[in-house]
Protein backbone atom coordinates (compact mmCIF):
# COMPACT_ATOMS: atom_id res chain seq x y z
CA UNK A 1 0.00 0.00 0.00
CA UNK A 2 2.81 2.27 0.93
CA UNK A 3 4.74 1.26 -2.25
CA UNK A 4 1.52 2.38 -4.49
CA UNK A 5 1.14 5.41 -2.72
CA UNK A 6 4.74 6.43 -3.38
CA UNK A 7 4.43 5.54 -6.66
CA UNK A 8 1.86 7.87 -7.30
CA UNK A 9 3.68 10.50 -5.46
CA UNK A 10 6.47 9.92 -7.97
CA UNK A 11 4.57 10.12 -10.71
CA UNK A 12 2.97 12.91 -10.34
CA UNK A 13 6.74 14.80 -9.72
CA UNK A 14 7.28 13.44 -13.23
CA UNK A 15 4.01 15.22 -14.70
CA UNK A 16 4.68 18.52 -12.58
CA UNK A 17 7.99 18.28 -14.21
CA UNK A 18 6.80 17.53 -17.65
CA UNK A 19 4.03 20.49 -16.90
CA UNK A 20 7.02 23.07 -15.75
CA UNK A 21 9.13 22.53 -19.35
CA UNK A 22 6.12 23.16 -21.12
CA UNK A 23 5.58 25.89 -19.65
CA UNK A 24 9.01 27.10 -20.59
CA UNK A 25 8.16 25.83 -24.15
CA UNK A 26 5.64 27.66 -24.70
CA UNK A 27 4.63 30.26 -22.25
CA UNK A 28 6.39 33.36 -25.27
CA UNK A 29 3.60 32.11 -27.71
CA UNK A 30 0.78 32.36 -25.51
CA UNK A 31 -1.81 35.04 -24.73
CA UNK A 32 -2.28 37.08 -21.83
CA UNK A 33 -5.42 34.91 -20.65
CA UNK A 34 -3.39 31.37 -21.00
CA UNK A 35 -0.55 33.56 -19.43
CA UNK A 36 -2.55 34.19 -16.23
CA UNK A 37 -4.14 30.88 -15.91
CA UNK A 38 -1.14 28.97 -16.25
CA UNK A 39 0.54 31.33 -13.58
CA UNK A 40 -2.19 31.05 -11.36
CA UNK A 41 -2.24 27.53 -11.29
CA UNK A 42 1.32 27.22 -9.93
CA UNK A 43 0.44 30.15 -7.71
CA UNK A 44 -2.32 27.88 -6.73
CA UNK A 45 -0.09 24.90 -6.04
CA UNK A 46 2.28 26.97 -4.02
CA UNK A 47 -0.41 28.05 -1.52
CA UNK A 48 -1.65 24.63 -0.72
CA UNK A 49 1.85 23.93 0.71
CA UNK A 50 2.23 27.49 2.37
CA UNK A 51 -0.82 26.52 4.43
CA UNK A 52 -0.21 24.02 5.21
CA UNK A 53 3.28 24.87 6.48
CA UNK A 54 1.38 27.17 8.18
CA UNK A 55 -1.29 25.55 9.96
CA UNK A 56 1.74 22.94 11.23
CA UNK A 57 3.22 25.88 12.80
CA UNK A 58 0.33 27.34 14.24
CA UNK A 59 -0.82 23.96 15.76
CA UNK A 60 2.84 22.76 16.98
CA UNK A 61 2.58 26.47 19.03
CA UNK A 62 -0.59 26.46 20.19
CA UNK A 63 0.44 22.77 21.68
CA UNK A 64 3.16 24.15 23.61
CA UNK A 65 1.77 26.30 25.13
CA UNK A 66 -2.12 26.54 25.51
CA UNK A 67 -4.71 23.91 26.53
CA UNK A 68 -6.61 22.26 24.11
CA UNK A 69 -9.87 22.83 26.10
CA UNK A 70 -8.74 26.42 26.00
CA UNK A 71 -11.12 29.16 24.02
CA UNK A 72 -7.50 30.46 22.64
CA UNK A 73 -7.24 28.05 20.41
CA UNK A 74 -9.84 28.43 18.62
CA UNK A 75 -9.33 32.39 18.53
CA UNK A 76 -5.74 31.77 17.16
CA UNK A 77 -6.28 28.76 15.13
CA UNK A 78 -5.57 30.59 12.39
CA UNK A 79 -7.85 32.30 9.89
CA UNK A 80 -8.58 34.94 7.25
CA UNK A 81 -5.58 36.88 7.95
CA UNK A 82 -2.77 33.68 7.78
CA UNK A 83 -4.83 32.64 4.98
CA UNK A 84 -4.01 36.27 3.07
CA UNK A 85 -0.40 36.24 4.37
CA UNK A 86 0.20 32.70 2.95
CA UNK A 87 -1.72 33.99 0.04
CA UNK A 88 0.48 37.11 -0.47
CA UNK A 89 3.74 35.15 -0.45
CA UNK A 90 2.22 32.30 -2.79
CA UNK A 91 1.48 35.12 -5.36
CA UNK A 92 4.98 36.28 -4.82
CA UNK A 93 6.86 33.00 -5.03
CA UNK A 94 4.11 32.19 -8.15
CA UNK A 95 5.04 34.88 -10.28
CA UNK A 96 8.76 34.89 -9.53
CA UNK A 97 9.02 30.87 -10.13
CA UNK A 98 7.04 30.99 -13.34
CA UNK A 99 8.88 33.92 -15.01
CA UNK A 100 11.88 31.98 -13.86
CA UNK A 101 11.33 28.51 -15.11
CA UNK A 102 10.77 30.63 -18.87
CA UNK A 103 14.42 31.84 -18.91
CA UNK A 104 16.20 28.79 -17.52
CA UNK A 105 18.92 28.09 -20.37
CA UNK A 106 20.69 24.84 -18.75
CA UNK A 107 19.61 21.53 -19.82
CA UNK A 108 21.73 20.70 -16.29
CA UNK A 109 19.33 22.61 -14.28
CA UNK A 110 16.49 21.15 -15.68
CA UNK A 111 17.91 17.46 -15.02
CA UNK A 112 18.40 18.61 -11.54
CA UNK A 113 14.73 19.94 -11.05
CA UNK A 114 13.53 16.44 -12.31
CA UNK A 115 16.13 14.44 -9.99
CA UNK A 116 14.69 16.65 -6.84
CA UNK A 117 11.35 16.18 -7.86
CA UNK A 118 11.46 12.17 -7.96
CA UNK A 119 14.01 12.02 -4.91
CA UNK A 120 11.69 14.27 -2.46
CA UNK A 121 8.83 11.92 -2.05
CA UNK A 122 11.32 9.26 -1.72
CA UNK A 123 13.39 11.17 0.74
CA UNK A 124 10.52 11.78 2.91
CA UNK A 125 9.19 8.56 3.03
CA UNK A 126 12.54 7.38 3.91
CA UNK A 127 12.70 10.26 7.12
CA UNK A 128 9.08 9.13 8.29
CA UNK A 129 10.11 5.59 8.56
CA UNK A 130 13.11 6.61 10.64
CA UNK A 131 11.35 8.87 12.52
CA UNK A 132 8.63 6.35 13.76
CA UNK A 133 9.84 5.87 17.23
CA UNK A 134 10.69 9.75 17.73
CA UNK A 135 8.19 11.76 16.79
CA UNK A 136 4.12 11.87 16.81
CA UNK A 137 2.48 9.93 14.12
CA UNK A 138 0.02 13.63 13.45
CA UNK A 139 3.11 15.25 12.74
CA UNK A 140 5.95 12.89 11.44
CA UNK A 141 5.08 13.20 7.38
CA UNK A 142 4.70 17.04 8.06
CA UNK A 143 8.35 17.26 9.52
CA UNK A 144 9.79 14.57 7.64
CA UNK A 145 8.71 16.49 4.17
CA UNK A 146 9.89 19.96 6.15
CA UNK A 147 13.35 18.15 6.35
CA UNK A 148 13.35 16.27 2.87
CA UNK A 149 13.04 19.72 1.51
CA UNK A 150 15.59 21.16 3.13
CA UNK A 151 18.19 18.65 2.35
CA UNK A 152 17.53 19.03 -1.35
CA UNK A 153 17.04 22.80 -1.47
CA UNK A 154 20.64 23.04 0.40
CA UNK A 155 21.73 20.72 -2.64
CA UNK A 156 19.80 22.23 -5.24
CA UNK A 157 21.18 25.57 -4.03
CA UNK A 158 24.76 24.67 -4.01
CA UNK A 159 24.23 23.41 -7.43
CA UNK A 160 22.59 26.05 -9.19
CA UNK A 161 25.49 28.37 -7.84
CA UNK A 162 27.72 26.17 -9.21
CA UNK A 163 26.15 25.98 -12.68
CA UNK A 164 26.22 29.95 -12.69
CA UNK A 165 29.45 30.36 -12.03
CA UNK A 166 30.47 27.85 -14.76
CA UNK A 167 28.13 29.42 -17.37
CA UNK A 168 29.05 32.25 -19.46
CA UNK A 169 27.33 36.16 -19.36
CA UNK A 170 27.09 38.84 -21.62
CA UNK A 171 30.64 40.92 -20.82
CA UNK A 172 29.61 44.36 -18.70
CA UNK A 173 32.96 45.21 -17.42
CA UNK A 174 33.21 47.88 -20.29
CA UNK A 175 29.58 49.22 -20.14
CA UNK A 176 27.61 51.17 -17.37
CA UNK A 177 24.76 49.89 -15.50
CA UNK A 178 22.34 51.52 -17.31
CA UNK A 179 23.77 49.86 -20.41
CA UNK A 180 23.81 46.31 -19.04
CA UNK A 181 20.02 46.89 -18.19
CA UNK A 182 18.99 47.96 -21.28
CA UNK A 183 20.78 44.86 -23.45
CA UNK A 184 19.28 42.33 -20.81
CA UNK A 185 15.47 43.83 -21.52
CA UNK A 186 15.97 44.21 -25.29
CA UNK A 187 16.34 40.23 -25.73
CA UNK A 188 13.22 39.41 -24.14
CA UNK A 189 10.44 38.18 -26.42
CA UNK A 190 6.40 37.33 -25.66
CA UNK A 191 3.43 37.63 -27.54
CA UNK A 192 1.48 38.47 -24.15
CA UNK A 193 2.53 42.05 -23.34
CA UNK A 194 1.92 40.93 -19.51
CA UNK A 195 4.40 38.60 -19.61
CA UNK A 196 6.60 40.52 -21.71
CA UNK A 197 6.66 43.08 -18.81
CA UNK A 198 7.34 40.73 -15.90
CA UNK A 199 10.27 39.18 -18.05
CA UNK A 200 12.18 42.38 -19.07
CA UNK A 201 11.54 43.08 -15.41
CA UNK A 202 13.40 40.56 -14.12
CA UNK A 203 15.78 40.48 -17.38
CA UNK A 204 16.47 44.15 -15.94
CA UNK A 205 17.30 42.93 -12.53
CA UNK A 206 19.68 40.19 -14.58
CA UNK A 207 21.42 42.86 -15.68
CA UNK A 208 21.86 44.44 -12.20
CA UNK A 209 23.46 41.29 -11.23
CA UNK A 210 25.72 40.50 -13.86
CA UNK A 211 26.67 43.78 -13.85
CA UNK A 212 27.68 43.92 -9.87
CA UNK A 213 29.53 40.26 -10.01
CA UNK A 214 31.78 41.65 -13.23
CA UNK A 215 32.53 44.82 -11.03
CA UNK A 216 32.40 43.85 -7.50
CA UNK A 217 32.90 40.33 -7.02
CA UNK A 218 36.35 39.35 -7.43
CA UNK A 219 37.09 40.01 -4.14
CA UNK A 220 34.43 39.47 -1.89
CA UNK A 221 35.42 40.37 1.58
CA UNK A 222 37.10 43.92 0.80
CA UNK A 223 34.36 46.30 1.10
CA UNK A 224 30.33 46.58 2.49
CA UNK A 225 29.08 46.71 -1.82
CA UNK A 226 30.85 43.76 -2.70
CA UNK A 227 29.76 41.62 0.51
CA UNK A 228 26.25 43.32 -0.79
CA UNK A 229 26.49 41.77 -4.72
CA UNK A 230 27.49 38.14 -3.20
CA UNK A 231 24.22 38.78 -1.17
CA UNK A 232 22.34 39.27 -4.51
CA UNK A 233 23.60 36.59 -6.69
CA UNK A 234 23.14 33.68 -3.75
CA UNK A 235 19.94 35.16 -2.68
CA UNK A 236 18.19 34.87 -5.99
CA UNK A 237 19.38 31.01 -6.20
CA UNK A 238 17.89 30.87 -3.05
CA UNK A 239 14.86 32.23 -3.62
CA UNK A 240 14.05 30.23 -6.75
CA UNK A 241 15.09 26.96 -5.03
CA UNK A 242 12.32 27.48 -2.12
CA UNK A 243 9.75 28.47 -5.06
CA UNK A 244 10.29 25.48 -6.75
CA UNK A 245 10.33 23.43 -3.35
CA UNK A 246 6.85 24.60 -2.35
CA UNK A 247 5.82 24.28 -5.55
CA UNK A 248 6.64 20.07 -5.23
CA UNK A 249 5.57 20.36 -1.25
CA UNK A 250 1.89 21.62 -2.63
CA UNK A 251 1.45 18.62 -5.45
CA UNK A 252 2.41 16.32 -2.55
CA UNK A 253 0.01 17.89 0.06
CA UNK A 254 -3.07 17.48 -2.15
CA UNK A 255 -2.07 14.12 -2.63
CA UNK A 256 -1.32 12.95 1.04
CA UNK A 257 -4.43 12.05 2.92
CA UNK A 258 -2.46 11.36 6.09
CA UNK A 259 -1.31 15.10 6.19
CA UNK A 260 -4.54 16.11 5.74
CA UNK A 261 -6.03 14.10 8.46
CA UNK A 262 -3.48 15.26 10.95
CA UNK A 263 -4.28 18.82 10.47
CA UNK A 264 -8.02 18.54 11.40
Amino acid sequence: MQFNALLRQMCSMLILTAAIWLWQVYARVLVDAAVLVSTAVVVLIIAVGLWQRARVRRRVWLDAYFLHQSPINKWLKGGVWMAALQAISAVVLGVYLALALIRIPSVRVWMSLLIVALVFPLLSHLIARGLRWHTKPSYRRVLSMRWAAFALGAILWLFLIFVSYQSSYPDFRNANLDQSIWYMMSQEQARSAWLLNCLEFVAASDGLRFWLAQHLLPAPATSLWQVLAWCIVLAQEALFVWSYLMLCTGVLSVQRTDLKESLE
